[in-house]
Order: structure tokens, then C-alpha cells, then sequence
């Protein structure tokens, strides 16, 4: 068995060049690689905070010990702008490097302290 997957836009090429990307892989090899990132998403959960947001700054995804922390549910917390979480103790050059690679889409990773 094969499933048909349509190209998402996640690569380089333009839209024209993905409109009619569709790939056939083996449903097996499909099911695998989805349990296996399944599990890297589990261990990353139970071992570190995250949220992740677009580039507006607005959160789409928080795991629940972000929302622990935080003290808010997720449905609190996605669509909220990630300013809100403001403690007051970073200063510009920390805000501004989140911000620039929050635009670029590149991961943050840095220790933020004091979130609410």
C-alpha cells in the first residue's frame, strides 16, 4: 500500500514549482517515520519547556509544562502574543534576538527566566 503526500511548502521551491508535488511513499515507511517523531516529540516534552510561535510573535504551541509553568492552559495561551509573558528581567538585546529568529523561523535556545 502507497500514500499519496502532497508537498506542503516547507521546502525552498516556489509555490508554482509545489503545486503539483505529490509524492508516493510506502504507507510502512510513513507510519515509521510518524512514530518515530512521535517519540522524539514525547522525550522533548517530558525533558524541556517549549512554545513555539509564528511570526507575529503569537503562540500556535505550547507543551504542558510550559503551561505549568506559566500557569495558564493552553487554550489560554495559544493566539496570545508571546510579549505578554513579559517578567521585566530581560533586556532589549534579549527581546530583540527572540524576536529576529522568531522572523527567520530558526529556533531560540536560550534560558528565559522569570516568565510571568
Amino acid at each position: 500500500m502507497f500514500l499519496e503526500v502532497t508537498d506542503l511548502g516547507l521546502s525552498d521551491s516556489s509555490a508554482e514549482d509545489r503545486s503539483d508535488s505529490k509524492l508516493l511513499i510506502p504507507a510502512a515507511a510513513f507510519h515509521a517515520s510518524r512514530n518515530e517523531l512521535q517519540a522524539y516529540k514525547e522525550a522533548l516534552d517530558q525533558n524541556t519547556i517549549v512554545s513555539v510561535t509564528n511570526t507575529s510573535g503569537r503562540i500556535t504551541y505550547t507543551n504542558e509544562k510550559f503551561c505549568k509553568i506559566i500557569g495558564y492552559h493552553y487554550n489560554k495561551l495559544v493566539g496570545m502574543k508571546i510579549s505578554m509573558l513579559n517578567s521585566g528581567f530581560h533586556n532589549i538585546e534579549f527581546k530583540e534576538g527572540l524576536h529576529s529568529k522568531n522572523c527567520s523561523g530558526l529556533p531560540f535556545q536560550r534560558t528565559v527566566l522569570g516568565l510571568f
